[in-house]
């Protein structure tokens, strides 16, 4: 799933503990108002090993308390 999101995807969610908790959280609210949307959380290092894959590379990383922005650049041919 990670590499599929590489297309749309720009901010992703810290993988910590409480994020993790916050994020079952908010999906349990979606399931009970019937809600379809999903929240996902995946490891930062299987994000960027998809984009490398995908011929992306990290060019600038920026980690907050909550919220980690990677921006990535196509490597060169």
């Amino acid at each position: 799933m990670a590499g599929r999101s590489l297309g749309w995807s720009r901010h992703a969610a810290v993988d910590r503990p409480y994020m993790r908790l916050a994020i079952g959280l908010i999906d349990s609210v979606f399931l009970a108002r019937r809600i379809a949307f999903r929240s996902c959380l995946h490891p930062m290092s299987v994000v960027l090993g998809a984009a490398e894959r995908a011929g992306l590379r990290p060019v600038e990383r920026q980690r907050g308390l909550l919220w980690e922005v990677t921006a990535l650049a196509r490597t060169r041919v």
